[in-house]
């Protein structure tokens, strides 16, 4: 990023979709840079779920029916290249990575990753 500067930025928690994130300021904005793409891989324990209610099926409520955390809706959306996850259209099988994806040994979430 040119002419900008880094700048400290804390997230509360690894569960936040910007955990990892770089913070940059130049004169007028503060910009975010992920300097990976997190991948996450597909397990066996797996689950799938099919979009059937525009309103009632948001990927947020998903979330918290699977992971009993609504936090963690950006893990569903990235583990399905979803461009808009606001907008899942009707009949989409989603991934649901398994939990021990995300907590286990180099799982996403992990203090070892």
């Amino acid at each position: 990023m040119a002419d900008a500067e880094q700048i400290k930025y804390e997230t509360p928690s690894k569960e936040s979709r910007y955990w990892d994130y770089r913070a940059y300021r130049n004169d007028t904005n503060i910009f975010l840079e992920n300097p990976k793409y997190l991948e996450v891989p597909e397990h066996p324990d797996d689950q799938f779920f099919m979009v059937t209610q525009k309103y009632v099926d948001r990927i947020d409520l998903i979330s918290a029916k699977y992971y009993n955390n609504v936090i963690l809706w950006w893990v569903i959306a990235k583990a399905n290249h979803l461009t808009n996850p606001l907008c899942v259209e009707l009949d989409t099988i989603l991934r649901i990575p398994a939990i021990s994806t995300l907590y286990g040994e180099k799982g996403l979430l992990s203090n070892s990753n």
